[in-house]
């Protein structure tokens, strides 16, 4: 017969009870590649581990053990911190190796982007909770949903430190294929899109614009080519311009399209009563497609953007790089945000200064720095061949040259759009290969 005694009793039931509440922390999102999310105290960004206490008391994970590999599930270990109840706790995964307690902690080890499994042990041994491999594009985090409990999902809105409350997906998608590659052509070509994933639907757009699922019936904008220059002038109408999605089932005939209406050269980009500047003949155009893979319960794929320029002189076309710009024509040119026009700010200074001086003004929409930045495809050929196709920001630049019909723009590369510089020596006599801005 086995005898207990009251100190053995006591410590089993301490050991029982720490187990059960050990069971209450779970790994609850992680993010593996990190190009936006939030900084850690060196303002870098890593990937991060949240762990989150789903139950009702706090449990202390001195000597807990957190690891991409179940082999040595002691490969990072906690120092004296605890989770209060209902509580996260943030661990970047930066290799920084850092576990002083009241200090950011950082793991000796990163997350692959391609996918691995992470585990949490307690000092005994034993796995409390793990997170399954996945593969993780930049900026969509994995984690459970309903939050703390459910299984894992992916998150399009990563959200560190809080409940997981956002849309969950059951994947993510890898983007379309083009048959032909960006670049200057000598006659028409014939564009195929294509995908591997099953069950999946591709959208594409011909005017810039990014495809969205919600504009296939098209979104039409407002814009504006007269203004009160001066006093006594009678403003102009309110013009109409739309951009659309389209679903692909077919090939898309790449042609010139200079014999094509004007649609952006045909905008005024000033607060010109006349402005004489808008070209009276068809500019030579190129044919943008943009596209990507949709599939209900899945993330979108990312977006791949292609231009195409049709001409008889091929690639001789220009002697000089071509920069082709893509994004939702109304951030530019739309009366109310669009930031390269007079629009809205500017009309609404006029009607309270009925009698001022549009030159001395400084006003209009290009002069608004909450509208400043917009996102866009920036696209770099130099002697017809595609050099730099990525995301980035654009900002109108300048003090009173921002009011003239041509406009400088700064070009930004930042890690929220994906690449955080410009690889390319754009200036021979310079040395620099890569650029954050220009």
């Amino acid at each position: 017969m086995k005898i207990f005694t009251r100190s053995m009793i006591a410590l089993f039931l301490w050991v029982t009870i720490s187990n059960v509440q050990a069971q209450n922390i779970v790994i609850n999102e992680l993010l593996a590649s990190n190009t936006a999310s939030i900084q850690d105290e060196d303002n870098s960004r890593e990937d991060w581990i949240e762990l989150y206490n789903k139950g009702a008391v706090s449990v202390n994970l001195s000597g807990y053990g957190l690891s991409d590999d179940q082999a040595l599930p002691f490969k990072w270990t906690f120092p004296n911190v605890s989770i209060a109840a209902g509580q996260y706790l943030i661990i970047w995964a930066s290799d920084k190796n850092r576990a002083v307690a009241g200090q950011p902690l950082h793991t000796n080890f990163k997350i692959s982007g391609s996918g691995e499994a992470l585990y949490l042990t307690n000092p005994s041994g034993t796995t409390v909770d793990s997170s399954p491999a996945a593969n993780l594009p930049a900026n969509i985090s994995y984690g459970r949903l309903p939050n703390g409990t459910g299984s894992f999902v992916f998150f399009g809105t990563p959200t560190p430190n809080t409940v997981n409350s956002s849309t969950g997906y059951s994947g993510t998608l890898n983007p379309p294929s083009f048959s032909q590659n960006a670049g200057f052509y000598p006659s028409n070509i014939s564009v195929a899109l294509s995908t591997t994933e099953p069950g999946t639907t591709i959208l594409y757009t011909l005017d810039g614009s990014e495809p969205d699922e919600n504009n296939l019936s098209g979104t039409t904008y407002t814009y504006k080519n007269q203004y009160i220059e001066t006093p006594g002038q009678t403003s102009g109408p309110l013009l109409n311009n739309s951009y659309r999605t389209f679903q692909y089932s077919a090939p898309l005939s790449i042609t010139d399209r200079t014999s094509q209406p004007n649609d952006l050269a045909a905008m005024s980009s000033t607060f010109s009563f006349n402005p004489t500047y808008i070209p009276s003949f068809n500019v030579f155009k190129s044919t943008t497609v943009r596209a990507k893979v949709i599939k209900p319960g899945y993330l979108p794929s990312p977006i791949i953007t292609k231009n195409y320029f049709i001409t008889p002189l091929g690639s001789s076309k220009y002697s000089f790089p071509v920069i082709s710009i893509d994004l939702n024509e109304d951030r530019f040119f739309g009366y109310d945000n669009g930031i390269f026009v007079a629009g809205k700010d500017f009309d609404q200074w006029r009607a309270a200064n009925p009698n001022g001086s549009a030159k001395a003004s400084q006003r209009g929409n290009y002069y608004l720095e909450v509208n400043d930045e917009r996102a866009a495809n920036f696209s770099y050929f130099v002697g017809g061949n595609e050099v730099i196709n990525q995301e980035v920001g654009l900002k109108i630049r300048g003090g009173v040259s921002r009011r003239f019909q041509s406009k400088s723009l700064s070009v930004y590369a930042r890690s929220d759009y994906g690449d955080d510089n410009l690889s390319y020596n754009f200036f021979s006599n310079l040395p620099y290969t890569a650029y954050e801005r220009l």
